[in-house]
């Protein structure tokens, strides 16, 4: 597993069931965190992926993720 960080949209329209989260939680990914609270309504946010080699190329591919490291 490796870690990377990425900037990406926040999906979800904040009700149970659908809270707010980064949009890499759509990609099967070993871990996910958001390092700092972001606010609702927050275009992007970033965070941190600890994933495989295969994973993070997956993400990647997504033109509306950004990579940060």
């Amino acid at each position: 597993m490796a870690k990377k960080t990425y900037r990406c949209p926040v999906i979800g329209t904040g009700t149970s069931g659908d809270e707010f989260r980064p949009s890499v939680s759509k990609y099967p990914c070993a871990y996910w965190v958001v390092p700092s609270h972001f606010a609702p309504g927050s275009a992007k946010v970033v965070v941190e992926v600890e994933a495989t080699a295969l994973q993070h190329t997956v993400i990647a591919l997504d033109t509306l993720i950004e990579v940060l490291l």
